[in-house]
């Protein structure tokens, strides 16, 4: 039977964080382009809609145009809270349920003002895959999330993790 050394069980553990934070970040530099690729769309879809609109609003082709054009504007607005839709202590219930509901412990909580926007920072334990579960949550959610900070933990090896991390709302100002 194949026997592990101390040393060398320390060593796995540590290739295998390094690959869960390395995974994490290729994962949230992908999102943050995924949005910038959304805001992109609206705002090209809202130019064309502007041009055909001025070339000519009575032509029955351009109409119909038009018409799917605001119907996918108006499915990307959907993906964004309105100013009057949520507040921050709303949306901190709206996570504290969805970590509560993936088995994930709130140690400490927070709300965060900042010029732009308020965000939420959590102190969070449990189990690793449990904490991949809410990513994903968060990941294909209805509306747009941002998570700006995640820091893991998981010195422990019983694989349990300690996180922190920033959460907020992507809100659209009309």
């Amino acid at each position: 039977m194949l026997r592990i050394s101390k040393r060398e069980r320390v060593l796995l553990y540590i290739l295998a964080w390094v690959v869960i934070v390395v995974a994490f970040g290729i994962y949230f530099y992908f999102k943050t382009e995924e949005m910038a690729s959304l805001q992109q769309k609206t705002d090209m879809l809202e130019r064309q809609m502007q041009k055909v609109t001025v070339k000519s609003p009575d032509s029955e082709d351009l109409q119909v145009r038009k018409d799917t054009l605001v119907n996918q504007i108006q499915i990307e607005k959907e993906k964004y809270y309105h100013r009057d839709d949520i507040d921050p202590y709303q949306f901190s219930i709206v996570i504290r349920n969805l970590l509560s509901t993936n088995g994930l412990t709130i140690k400490k909580y927070q709300t965060i003002e900042l010029t732009d926007y308020t965000s939420l920072e959590f102190s969070i334990a449990g189990g690793v895959l449990e904490l991949i579960e809410f990513l994903k949550a968060v990941s294909y959610a209805d509306k747009h999330w941002n998570m700006s900070f995640l820091t893991l933990d998981a010195r422990k090896g019983d694989g349990t993790v300690d996180a922190i991390f920033r959460i907020n709302y992507e809100t659209l100002d009309e």
